[in-house]
């Protein structure tokens, strides 16, 4: 009997060794800090009008306030060590140009897309896009809502330190982009005889500031998400039959992803031009 129970330890050791290569593997390695750059989602603005446009255009330019965010991140998949007071360093590009476009496929609804032109890493490029399916309504002809749903594409570059066994940092860059899903709320009036009209849009959207596969680890990948409501008033000043001028700004929050942030609310303010065709 001891002979069939040594022989059944030796085969198990064996095989652990050979096909296991000694057991499990170890964890990702603990996340120290990062130094972000990349632009926060900016929700595509497509007004509905009274009017039976089938296309509409928009260009736009929007400038953040802040120039950065501080905060501090979880990292799913492995543990952080806090060093400091802030784990992560967010660089926003402060100017950004919006280019869409706005398709009506049937009566009340349509498809977007919008491409967002920022300079990141001293260069100037598309830095993100959006593209999804509108539905719309007129009440009474003047007071419009609008409900976008949709994805997000944003480019982050991460720079990134983690502590090995020996104590020692590594320091990974990781430049990628991201997909994720967004709705939003839009709700306006749009009477000819104002001279203006307000507006207000209501967002709420997922973003990954980073996403790394980490070979001869368990688990293998590692992330840090944030999620994203974002409040935007304005007012709309319609030129004529096909221009619509739209002035607005924008409040950021972060209820989740990021903790002692050096900002609770993250403002921009932005200028809009929709062709209605």
């Amino acid at each position: 009997m001891k002979i069939i129970k040594k022989i059944i330890i030796f085969l198990a050791l064996f095989f652990s060794t050979v096909f296991g290569f000694g057991g499990r593997p170890p964890p990702p390695p603990p996340f120290i800090s990062g130094r972000a750059e990349g632009n926060l989602h900016i929700p595509p603005l497509f007004l509905s009008e009274s009017d039976t446009n089938k296309v509409t255009i928009l260009a736009g330019l929007s400038y953040f306030t802040a120039s950065s965010i501080d905060g501090n991140i979880k990292v799913e998949g492995t543990n952080t060590i806090q060093t400091g007071k802030n784990n992560l360093h967010w660089n926003i590009p402060q100017t950004n140009l919006n280019l869409g476009i706005d398709l009506k496929a049937w009566r009340n609804f349509s498809f977007f897309t919008e491409f967002r032109i920022s300079q990141i890493k001293n260069e100037i490029a598309v830095s993100g896009f959006n593209f999804g399916l509108g539905m719309f309504v007129n009440i009474k002809g003047n007071y419009n809502v609008r409900f976008d749903l949709g994805l997000n594409y944003e480019s982050m570059n991460f720079d990134s330190f983690w502590q090995e066994n020996d104590s020692t940092l590594q320091n990974r860059s990781i430049d990628d982009g991201y997909v994720n899903p967004f709705i939003s709320l839009t709700i306006n009036t749009s009477f000819k005889e104002w001279i203006i009209n307000p507006f207000v849009q209501f967002s709420y959207s997922n973003q990954t500031l980073f996403s790394k596969k980490m070979v001869g680890f368990k688990p293998d990948e590692v992330y840090s998400d944030i999620e994203l409501f974002i409040i935007t008033p304005g007012i709309t000043y319609r030129m004529n039959k096909t221009i619509l001028i739209i002035i607005g700004a924008a409040a950021y929050q972060i209820p989740s992803g990021i903790e002692n942030l050096s900002n609770e609310t993250t403002l921009s303010a932005f200028v809009q031009i929709n062709f209605l065709l």
